[in-house]
């Protein structure tokens, strides 16, 4: 098995956990006195969580893609310090700069060279991981991340949920309420609407599912195209 296998195996393993102790704690709450405000905020949490799972899960793959496939991503980012180079001390200058590319680099390398900071390898959009991959990879390992629309779809609506539940701003609602008003049919059907309160809108119904567990098991569905 791949190791690209492998993290999508276990990032659909722990999505999965993470769905049944949703369930358990639904279980837990049912027929008690506030249980709809106490639903509420477990489908806020479950989300937030789903969401953070899914940003460690594109992070560890983009990182193992890049440290086993090298060249595309270091013959990108020396292209980048070299018109960096220029663009501060002059083109005399970056003549005479040279960019050392090994054949190989190790994850720590990779890591460092992706995000100084040691930060997850983050995007704000699905457009932008397309874009972020196709910088990083070979075009034959970045085109898995050219996903279709209904699943762009999915992956914005979940980004903007997660920043809402994050910051509750004025901004990140009206980011949201665009997020919901692209949502199509096909496979993302049940997911548009209006929005009232976000937790309302995650525990509202679509069919046996909640549209928290719904993402959820879309999520799922998704990374098994990024096998």
């Amino acid at each position: 098995m791949s190791t690209s296998a492998k993290i999508v195996d276990s990032f659909r393993k722990s999505v999965e956990q993470a769905l049944n102790d949703h369930q358990e704690l639904l279980l837990a709450i049912h027929n008690k006195h506030r249980e709809v405000s106490l639903e509420i905020r477990l489908v806020e949490q479950f989300v937030m969580s789903t969401a953070v799972l899914w940003e460690s899960f594109i992070s560890e793959l983009l990182l193992s893609l890049v440290t086993k496939h090298p060249q595309s991503f270091l013959k990108g980012l020396a292209s980048r310090v070299n018109q960096s180079v220029s663009a501060k001390f002059g083109n005399a200058a970056a003549r005479n700069v040279h960019f050392a590319r090994p054949n190989e680099i190790t994850r720590g390398q990779a890591l460092g060279m992706l995000d100084p900071t040691g930060s997850n390898i983050t995007a704000s959009s699905a457009e932008e991981l397309s874009n972020r991959a196709n910088q990083m990879l070979t075009a034959s390992k970045a085109k898995k991340f050219s996903l279709g629309a209904e699943d762009r779809e999915l992956i914005d609506l979940l980004i903007s949920v997660r920043n809402y539940l994050a910051h509750r701003s004025k901004r990140s609602r009206a980011a949201l309420k665009v997020a919901i008003s692209n949502v199509g049919s096909g496979n993302n059907a049940g997911l548009g609407g209006k929005l009232t309160t976000v937790g309302t809108y995650l525990r509202r119904k679509i069919g046996h599912d909640s549209r928290a567990t719904f993402i959820a098991r879309r999520l799922m569905e998704i990374s098994k195209k990024l096998r």
